[in-house]
């Protein structure tokens, strides 16, 4: 009896031994597969910074294309209206054509004045010196605008 007792006593030591071995075998699993989980995580964390950064840039350059492109718009139809009332004015000074009117004011924002192309307001006849100006302007290939370059003429829009 004291031979079985001193073996159940000897099993509960060595099982009593084992378990918390067998739970700190468990816990080191577990911290591994966190600390693996972490890891990828921070990967993925960095690879989307990257992409968000990324975006930003390119919407930024899409952003002050369309500001370029609603500046030179401005500027186009200013041109075009000064041209159409030059043609106008240089139809109503010949005899028995009829008369337009009153000449009216078109402001461009000052968008003309921005991108160096002259308006003629009041040149009869009008010459297609400011298209020239538009077109080349239009046809230049360079870097992408200052970001808010053209804010000043489109506040509204920001």
């Amino acid at each position: 009896m004291k031979v079985v007792l001193a073996t159940l006593v000897a099993a509960a030591v060595v099982v009593a031994g084992a378990a918390p071995a067998t739970a700190a075998t468990n816990a080191d699993r577990k911290l591994a597969a966190l600390q693996k989980q972490v890891a990828s995580l921070s990967k993925q964390v960095t690879s989307l910074k990257k992409q968000v950064k990324t975006l930003n840039t390119k919407t930024t350059r899409a952003q002050d294309s369309a500001e370029a492109g609603i500046v030179l718009t401005f500027c186009t139809i200013a041109v075009t209206g000064d041209t159409f009332q030059n043609t106008w004015d240089a139809i109503s000074t010949m005899p028995g054509h009829p008369t337009f009117g009153q000449r009216q004011a078109i402001d461009d924002r000052s968008t003309c004045d921005a991108l160096r192309v002259p308006r003629q307001p009041t040149l009869v006849p009008p010459t297609i010196s400011p298209f020239t100006a538009l077109l080349a302007l239009a046809g230049q290939a360079g870097p992408v605008p200052t970001p808010g370059a053209y804010a000043p003429f489109l506040p509204e829009w920001r």
